[in-house]
């Protein structure tokens, strides 16, 4: 910053946040690389090839004659009062005007951009200052980022951070409903948790707590910006939706687990700040009764297939238990361990995801929540309980031909957590057999996906139809561990790993695995398109569809067990049509492919 004087004024005691700002901020990046990693650019002020390289003002991006990427700029003006610096200019990898006479254009191989913009630093800091006083913090890169709405054209915005704030709040509150009510049902927990959380919830606790006054929505206008206070009473006449308001409530408690290095006691802080319903600590958890040794010994199978010895072994029975009404021991059903277990995933992946992000560029805000909403798919879990079983050598007892003696060997078999659930249906009994010849249809086809496939099965996951106790089973053993655990997660991604999950979401983000649902890559390839999908009844229980674009049948199947692989398979077929239609005058590389082995053949 050596061509460009700044002056700022601190309290007492800011001085090193602006110091930890300031180093994370200072200096200059060549204009080339922000157009190569298309970072936004309308706020910066760029460094142009004149003699003392005076400071302009970025305006938009163009090309020469020559195809060179040069800069369209304008002076910086200057003003008696002291105001940061910016620009309302918001063009962005677009060709521009020049023809104003204040424009200048300058190659973007001789010119650098600096990385400053303090007028969000100030309002972070006012923000923290004022609302977020008692929750320790590290720097401020994270709050900035937070409070930047997509609309405001910066380099980053809270997107990435909301990702993480919805998960974090979602255990968080998840964890303090399960303690505090050990007697509420299912149903209740997760009616209140849905309050909790829901958007109109956490924008009225946004407004409640003037947060309103610092989310950056728009390009700052220079001329009249002025750093928010406690003071203000109202947003500058704005009128923000309740879904900004609420992501970025959740994008500043993302923001905290960020900085704290994923510390789940400093986002509890940030949680009760925000939402005071939420307390700062949880009661501990109702120790169950204890178990008669006999039916403790019963379930030592299904711990030798979990991975793990139970101090309260009556969670695991809980863990297990669908509907005990028959059996001698009752227990409460897995319904509350799973209300748990659910949250305890998301936080589980999320982390495990980050971990990657860290070290990623390809892991965008869009690409997370995909690859999470792919990970914690209902299907996907009920596969990985048919799939996950224990080897068992069992005897066996039978007469010799010849001899006529009874002879003792030895049989493998096979045993899967489903085996294990407690029930008195024989309707239940009854789906968990059709659901194991659909597994043994599939598994081949499914194993040879998640091992080597470019995308991830949704067609396949859907053709096997696990009934939903396979997929709450996992999320009852998750709740469980948890609680057994005294709450730590390293037990719980020890079980994923057990199971296979950890190893398929590692391929995932290695192999950038294409996790988009056919539907929705569908509506992508057809752009504005209009695209249906009528689905009916052809008796009992299976169903028919056809998919039509613009009026016309594209596709029709039949014989599906639910609607959502009716739209599956019809979105599959749609994207081969649509291939087949586009391949001969686009030369695109199916089309060339097919070309290539015709030539051979």
């Amino acid at each position: 910053m050596a061509d460009l004087d700044l002056a700022v004024f601190l309290k007492p005691g800011e001085e090193n946040d602006a110091l930890v700002w300031l180093e994370k901020n200072r200096g200059s990046a060549s204009a080339e690389e922000y157009y190569e990693q298309d970072a936004i650019a309308s706020q910066k002020i760029v460094r142009v090839p004149l003699p003392n390289r005076p400071p302009f003002v970025f305006h938009g991006w163009l090309f020469s004659d020559g195809d060179q990427i040069c800069l369209a700029c304008e002076p910086l003006r200057r003003y008696l009062n002291i105001m940061p610096l910016g620009s309302d200019h918001t063009q962005h990898r677009k060709r521009v005007n020049v023809e104003d006479g204040k424009r200048q254009i300058f190659p973007a191989a001789q010119c650098e951009m600096d990385r400053m913009d303090f007028r969000d630093f100030m309002t972070a800091h006012a923000l923290r200052v004022a609302i977020l006083r008692e929750v320790p913090f590290r720097d401020l890169e994270h709050t900035v980022a937070a409070i930047r709405a997509p609309s405001s054209n910066r380099e980053t915005n809270y997107q990435y951070h909301e990702f993480v704030g919805d998960t974090v709040l979602k255990f968080l509150v998840s964890q303090f409903l399960y303690t505090s009510q050990p007697h509420w049902p299912e149903g209740f927990l997760t009616k209140r948790r849905v309050h909790l959380v829901s958007n109109e919830r956490l924008a009225y606790e946004a407004l409640r707590i003037g947060l309103d006054r610092y989310i950056i929505t728009e390009p700052t206008r220079y001329r009249t910006w002025t750093p928010p206070s406690r003071s203000s009473t109202a947003s500058d006449g704005r009128t923000l939706p309740t879904k900004v308001l609420a992501d970025v409530l959740e994008a500043l408690i993302g923001a905290t687990f960020l900085d704290s290095d994923g510390d789940l006691e400093v986002a509890r802080k940030c949680i009760h700040h925000l939402i005071p319903a939420v307390p700062l600590t949880d009661p501990p958890v109702l120790s169950r009764p204890q178990i008669p040794a006999s039916t403790a010994a019963s379930i030592v199978e299904v711990e030798r297939l979990i991975g793990r010895t139970f101090d309260q072994k009556t969670l695991l029975l809980e863990a297990l238990t669908l509907d005990s009404a028959g059996s001698q021991i009752h227990v409460e059903s897995y319904q509350r361990l799973e209300f748990l277990g659910d949250a305890v995933l998301d936080l589980v992946v999320v982390r495990r995801l980050l971990r990657h992000q860290q070290t990623s560029n390809r892991l965008t805000q869009g690409k997370l929540t995909r690859l999470r909403a792919a990970l914690v798919n209902a299907h996907l879990l009920g596969y990985f309980n048919l799939r996950f079983r224990l080897t068992r050598q069992l005897p066996t007892v039978y007469t010799n031909a010849e001899t006529g003696d009874f002879q003792i060997t030895t049989a493998e078999s096979h045993v899967s957590l489903w085996h294990f659930l407690r029930h008195d249906s024989t309707d239940l009994t009854t789906a968990q057999q059709q659901c194991l010849h659909r597994y043994q249809d599939l598994s081949v086809s499914l194993q040879d996906s998640l091992n080597f496939g470019a995308s991830y099965p949704w067609e396949t996951l859907l053709a096997l139809h696990p009934a939903k106790f396979h997929s709450d089973m996992i999320e009852s053993v998750i709740g469980a561990i948890f609680v057994d655990s005294g709450g730590q997660l390293q037990p719980c991604e020890d079980f994923l790993t057990q199971i296979g999950m950890i190893e398929y979401l590692e391929r995932l983000v290695r192999d950038n695995v294409d996790v988009v649902h056919p539907r929705d890559r569908l509506q992508q390839l057809l752009g504005s398109k209009e695209v249906s999908y009528d689905i009916e009844s052809e008796g009992s229980d299976r169903l028919w569809g056809e998919l039509t674009v613009d009026g016309a049948v594209r596709a029709r199947t039949d014989g599906c067990l639910s609607k959502a692989l009716v739209i599956a398979k019809l979105a599959n077929m749609g994207i081969k049509w649509l291939h087949n239609e586009r391949s001969p005058d686009s030369g695109t590389a199916v089309y060339d492919h097919a070309m290539t082995m015709l030539d051979l053949g």
